[in-house]
């Protein structure tokens, strides 16, 4: 947001130069983007726009800094006391309270209306905004000043209700569908009932909070205004402005949250600098729906010390809030014997919640580079064991040592991958889904995993691959949450896939000690399913999958969570070992039917006392190989009780050679 640094300087004559300034609130409050010429470019925290979207803000937060005393008053007098009010030349009357919490007007009469003072222009001209005429003009610099938006409406302008005598009328409401309106820049707009207006009794005579109309707009012949001050609710402006394209200053200001409070100030200073002008101020009338209630907050001193690691003084703290514009009680000793005191909070505070926010406010003003270094004090806790993170790693670790492959599928599915075997009303999904392929939450990981070894299956002569993910189903109209395995094995021209399957699933429980499993076939599905069991619980299914021309698929679910309650696997702890470990590559040409893991295998059995680890680092397969490809596999030798020799790793690698050559032909490199 632009700031003019004269405009500020009038306010706080104490203010020092351009940089220091800039480098103060750097270091004290918020970033200075720019400076370029009188503008200053400073970038205001979303929720500090109702105390520091103005320039009285920005001055009060560079006194403070400096701990120089700021005394700000809109206005050198009270002029509500003694303003003419209800003479019968305006009815105000506000339908949505909620969306206007807050609306005041002011009748003037005007001398002519000519151009606004030099020094107005000037700090309009630094904050981006265009001079138009003395009263337009003093709208504009009284929202900078102050933060509070006004707008004026040429009184001859607007129409009256029947009946109303010379009285003209304004009313806060919803647009009717159809409405529009052309905007003082020129834009023709239609309304809809969602858009807040302010009327006359015969059309929109602005859009409220944003942009104000072309009908009532004041020039140069305008000889009686109606001076608005305003609070609007900011999620119905911020959604207005969105809609219809209209990011005005006002609009900014009211879609960030301003204080109903700002209304006086705003309304004061515009009456002071119109009266200046040589205005009368003729009548008024002030609608609100509630007054902001005084917030009071307990300051604790050693509260403050236990967030920001560093002691302050009650005498510097209150003087931190005063500087700001709080008002605070003497301090007193609490139970502990640090020092409390209340804080009452200024009404265009808005953004001072809970002691958290008043601690910051001091710790900022002490500055956070000024804080001693310490380092943290904490208990450290084990982390406590999961066990469902151990089971999932269980399985992929298992499964991927059987030559399945993980997938990772999406957690919603359509009406088509389902293919009619789940009754949709068990079914649940988003409210607002992305597309009806996308309606439903997965009941079963398998619907997705069969789709993709369909797909795999135009590539290769088998697919297994496996998911461990999140199933959810409706059950007694509340949904159900479960951890799920799914697994599925398709192979061309192999007619024992299911048992291949069913081994492999032997295989995975062993692997997680869980004892006693049995397989019975599924009495649902007679020679097309297995029901999988282990004390006396069911822990999933093994099902005929798909069937086509020249492959067929089986796939396996199960419940996680109760395979976990059949885990009967102890944790061993083995030491690390002392010896140093001896690292060997070995690259060696073999046929490409040769399975990696096959030859990893065989690797392994050929030392298994001393191979602490295989792994392949690379593989090259080329035409000039001669229908072989080259592997390389890194071997880590380890003994527990001694460090190993070069002569006994050499000797370990000549076994590792033998049995290569042995089961595939293979030549070392």
């Amino acid at each position: 947001m632009k700031f003019s640094y004269p405009f500020l300087r009038k306010l706080f004559p104490g203010m020092p130069p351009k940089e220091k300034t800039a480098e103060l609130l750097n270091m004290r409050a918020f970033e200075v983007e720019s400076v370029e010429g009188d503008t200053m470019d400073i970038k205001l925290p979303a929720n500090l726009y109702s105390s520091h979207a103005s320039h009285a803000g920005i001055a009060r937060e560079v006194a403070a800094v400096m701990e120089q005393k700021f005394a700000y008053r809109a206005a050198k007098r009270d002029h509500e006391a003694d303003a003419p009010a209800h003479r019968g030349l305006l009815t105000v009357r506000v339908d949505d309270r909620a969306a206007c919490p807050r609306y005041a007007v002011r009748v003037f009469d005007l001398p002519k209306v000519g151009m606004s003072p030099k020094e107005i222009q000037r700090a309009l001209v630094d904050c981006g905004l265009k001079p138009i005429n003395a009263v337009v003009d003093i709208m504009n610099y009284v929202m900078l000043e102050t933060g509070q938006p006004l707008h004026a409406f040429d009184y001859a302008k607007l129409a009256g209700a029947r009946g109303a005598g010379q009285a003209k009328t304004i009313v806060v409401r919803r647009a009717k569908k159809g409405e529009t309106i052309e905007t003082l820049d020129g834009q023709a707009m239609t309304l809809d009932p969602a858009v807040l207006v302010i009327a006359d009794a015969a059309a929109p005579q602005a859009i409220a909070g944003i942009k104000g109309g072309a009908a009532s707009g004041v020039d140069a012949a305008t000889r009686r205004i109606v001076v608005e001050a305003a609070n609007f609710e900011p999620i119905g402006i911020l959604t207005t402005s969105r809609r219809l394209k209209l990011p005005t200053d006002a609009a900014i200001r009211f879609s960030h949250g301003m204080s109903p409070a700002l209304v006086d100030w705003g309304i004061a200073r515009a009456t002071e600098l119109l009266l200046e002008a040589g205005a009368t101020l003729i009548d008024a009338a002030d609608i609100a729906s509630t007054k902001p209630a005084e917030e009071k907050m307990e300051f604790d001193c050693a509260r403050y010390e236990a967030l920001i690691g560093a002691p302050v003084e009650p005498r510097t703290a209150r003087l931190r809030f005063e500087r700001l514009g709080f008002v605070c009680d003497e301090p007193k000793k609490g139970n502990g014997g640090a020092a409390k005191f209340t804080v009452r909070i200024p009404p265009w505070r808005t953004d001072i919640e809970n002691m958290e926010g008043l601690i910051e406010e001091v710790a900022r003003l002490e500055g956070y580079d000024t804080l001693p270094v310490k380092a943290p004090v904490f208990s450290i806790l084990p982390a406590a064991d999961d066990d469902t993170v151990a089971l999932k790693t269980k399985v992929r670790t298992v499964l991927a040592h059987l030559g399945l492959s993980e997938a990772y599928s999406s957690s919603f599915l359509g009406p088509h991958d389902l293919a009619g075997a789940y009754d949709e009303s068990a079914l649940t999904g988003p409210e607002n889904p992305v597309s009806e392929d996308k309606k439903y939450l997965r009941p079963s990981l398998i619907p997705l995993l069969r789709t993709a070894a369909r797909l795999n299956m135009r590539f290769f002569d088998r697919a297994g691959i496996f998911e461990v993910g999140k199933v959810f189903t409706k059950e007694g109209g509340k949904v159900r949450e479960r951890l799920s395995l799914g697994i599925v094995l398709a192979e061309k021209r192999n007619p024992k896939v299911a048992l291949e399957l069913k081994g492999i699933v032997e295989a995975l429980f062993e692997g997680l000690g869980v004892d006693d499993v049995f397989m019975n076939e599924d009495a649902a599905y007679p020679g097309r399913g297995i029901v999988v069991r282990s004390d006396g619980k069911t822990l999933g299914t093994i099902r005929h999958a798909d069937a086509e021309k020249q492959w067929s698929s089986w796939a396996a679910e199960f419940d996680l969570e109760r395979v976990l309650t059949a885990t009967e696997e102890g944790k061993e702890y083995v030491p690390l070992k002392r010896f140093p470990a001896v690292m060997r590559d070995l690259s060696v040409l073999v046929a490409r039917e040769v399975r990696i893991g096959d030859a990893m295998e065989k690797i392994e059995e050929a030392s298994p006392v001393l191979i602490e680890n295989v792994d392949l680092v690379d593989e090259y397969q080329d035409e000039k190989l001669g229908g072989r490809q080259s592997l390389t596999f890194r071997i880590v030798f380890q003994a527990d009780d001694r460090t190993l020799t070069d002569a006994e790793v050499n000797g370990e690698m000549e076994k590792i050679t033998v049995a290569l050559r042995s089961a595939f032909r293979a030549e070392v490199r």
